[in-house]
């Protein structure tokens, strides 16, 4: 008996000192508002706000971003291919074949954020990415707190974007225009011409 209420008192003291970050998502691509000529980079940033009341001390484990794509509502593939400056920011591509039949997002990408958020503030880690093709990628990016952290609110940790890949502009050679633009001012004025005196 007294070795089960010692595990008892045990389970509710760890219970009681998990410490609580109500963290929040701020996903912004402002890059991609509109939509984006496919295979021209752009910028996406997530940002995690700490509104407390622990502070959030990044150990061994950290943050973690995940990406699902909605095979439904999109025509073309999903955004595999981030890249980012920053050494405690990750995010990679994970294949889950074939999808759950109940809910159409599927986890196809899979990150972190390694860093320190005491309370009251944020962090932000940003990627450079690309839409492969003309069309609409519809994406939901969702963040997990790391393990022994409790999030008491995790209603904002998530946050949906659709990427739109637009078609490529073709420049007009200005050599070209202006051999054209020559053409016509040429057979404006021969059409134009002063008739002949006899």
């Amino acid at each position: 008996m007294l070795k089960i209420m010692s595990v008892m008192s045990l389970l509710l003291t760890a219970v009681i000192a998990q410490a609580q970050s109500d963290l929040e998502l701020i996903f912004e691509a402002d890059d991609f508002l509109g939509g984006l000529p496919v295979n021209q980079s752009g910028v996406i940033r997530f940002t995690v706000v700490n509104h407390g009341p622990d502070d959030l001390i990044s150990s061994q484990e950290l943050i973690r971003i995940d990406g699902f794509y909605n095979y439904v509502n999109s025509d073309i593939g999903f955004l595999i291919d981030f890249q980012s400056h920053d050494p405690d920011c990750r995010l990679a591509f994970e294949h889950i074949d074939p999808p759950p039949p109940v809910n159409n997002y599927v986890l196809k990408l899979l990150g972190g954020i390694h860093k320190n958020i005491p309370s009251g503030s944020a962090v932000s880690c940003e990627f450079t990415t690309y839409v492969p093709s003309v069309g609409q990628s519809d994406m939901l990016w969702r963040i997990m707190p790391m393990h022994g952290i409790l999030d008491p609110d995790v209603t904002n940790n998530t946050q949906q974007f659709t990427f739109r890949g637009l078609a490529e502009s073709i420049p007009v050679n200005n050599y070209l225009m202006l051999l054209l633009f020559s053409a016509v001012l040429l057979l404006s004025a021969w059409l134009h011409r002063p008739a002949k005196q006899n």
